[in-house]
């Protein structure tokens, strides 16, 4: 029973932090349909800064959150040029700039992944198979949010997009489990700060 409650407690607690992690991005969506891009950016800006203060102060890496405010500064920039394909269809674009802020994250060995999966594997964040696995993870959502982008600017089919959504969250929530119980599996159990 106790062992349930600890596996609801987590789960909630990384539900919760995916929720407030996706917060910036409900306000860009938003911003986009009524036409307020640019405000909506500059909001999900200072949110997404204060979202890092908070887990900051709560003694968390966020690094999912500079990863957000790279994204957004790169979009609001954009914007200010005046890019054509930006301003007369942002959607698009913002899907670009979050897959590629996300793979700067990857290429500086700071998965954006890492932010929420903590909350599942507390006290292995040190581990190298942590990071190997969220890279991994971080990637496909990288590439996801990429294709997103290529999804809304090209009008492609909306059960596309969902069968994109469903594979990632099937693949976030499996390859840990299955990558941890093959390293145990290998290693004759847990070694000392493993995940």
């Amino acid at each position: 029973m106790g062992t349930i409650k600890a596996f609801l407690a987590k789960s909630l607690t990384g539900y919760l932090t995916i929720k407030l992690i996706m917060l910036p991005v409900l306000l860009m969506t938003v911003a986009i349909k009524f036409d307020h891009v640019l405000a909506g950016a500059l909001a999900a800006m200072v949110v997404s800064a204060a979202e890092w203060l908070w887990f900051h102060r709560r003694g968390r890496d966020p690094v999912v959150f500079p990863t957000l405010l790279g994204a957004l500064v790169l979009f609001v920039a954009v914007l200010l040029v005046g890019w054509g394909p930006a301003v007369a269809n942002p959607g698009p674009i913002l899907f670009l700039c979050f897959g590629l802020g996300m793979g700067v994250g990857i290429v500086a060995n700071r998965p954006w992944t890492a932010s929420i999966s903590g909350t599942d594997w507390p006290g292995s964040e040190a581990h190298p198979l942590f990071l190997r696995i969220n890279v991994v993870i971080s990637a496909f959502w990288a590439l996801a949010f990429l294709y997103f982008g290529a999804h809304a600017f090209y009008h492609l089919p909306a059960w596309s997009r969902s069968m994109v959504i469903a594979a990632g969250a099937l693949f976030s929530f499996a390859l840990p489990r299955l990558w941890v119980a093959r390293y145990r599996s290998a290693h004759h159990g847990q070694t000392k700060g493993s995940p």
